[in-house]
């Protein structure tokens, strides 16, 4: 099946806000499996041509889809359209044989239904105080686009990143990656030998809070993790953490922490 990359362009002094972000991420779940690279932001460019006098390129995502037709439907609910901006379509052509098109990195995925309402679950990863009820010793937390994310595990283990978007009670976005040599010997698992292997901040972590019956249903999208084996690392941890959140959210002892 033929991929086509989508383009995004903006206008002069266009922000990319937190509910901006959300919209992104409205969007991309709604092309669900056709998405094969969500693509990265652009904040500096030119242009080469007419790509349109009062606009400039801000960013790309490619989709797979069967022809042109079907790939112009899908980037017609494209948050820029509502805001100024437009998109150009194209079809690649593949002149790497093999090449998968599906961005790098590896990416974990778990989803949990918590007995609360979404700004109270949503303050669990923005309250250092009730993040650490059901993950990490101690946690440095400035929930603003660009503030500080760590989060400190008594054996020696941390993660460190910085906040992406923030829109409560929505979602949020945060980096992710060992804070230091020791972090990166104390992954559970195959651990690594050095913090370079997956750095502070150069993978992305994204949750959503939904509305679900009574309570909530919560989705962490961790992506852009370095090899398989931190992959499987990962979907593990979250895994394992995620329900001591909904144990905490029920009232009950989480018991110990697994990296205590």
């Amino acid at each position: 099946m033929p991929t086509y990359l989508i383009t995004n362009r903006v206008t002069p002094g266009f922000t990319a806000s937190p509910e901006a972000f959300a919209a992104w991420t409205t969007w991309f779940d709604g092309m669900g499996s056709a998405v094969a690279d969500r693509g990265n932001p652009v904040f500096a460019a030119t242009t080469i041509g007419n790509c349109g006098p009062d606009t400039t390129l801000g960013g790309y995502t490619l989709v797979t889809a069967g022809d042109l037709a079907e790939a112009t439907r899908l980037a017609a609910d494209h948050p820029l359209l509502s805001r100024g901006g437009g998109v150009e379509i194209g079809e690649l052509t593949l002149i790497n044989d093999g090449s998968r098109l599906r961005g790098p990195g590896y990416t974990a995925t778990v989803s949990v239904h918590v007995p609360a309402a979404p700004d109270a679950v949503f303050s669990l990863f923005t309250d250092p105080a009730r993040y650490t009820q059901w993950m990490g010793s101690a946690a440095v937390l400035n929930p603003v686009p660009g503030g500080e994310y760590r989060i400190q595990m008594a054996d020696g283990f941390a993660a460190a990143g910085s906040f992406t978007f923030v829109d409560p009670p929505r979602g949020l976005g945060f980096t992710w990656g060992f804070a230091d040599d020791e972090a990166a010997q104390r992954t559970k698992g195959d651990h690594a030998d050095s913090a370079s292997v997956m750095p502070a901040g150069s993978t992305q972590v994204t949750v959503t809070f939904e509305e679900e019956g009574p309570g909530t249903r919560l989705t962490l999208r961790h992506e852009n993790l370095p090899s398989a084996e931190l992959r499987l690392g990962h979907q593990v941890a979250w895994d394992t953490y995620l329900p001591r959140l909904v144990i905490r959210m029920a009232g009950a002892d989480p018991g110990p922490d697994p990296h205590a």
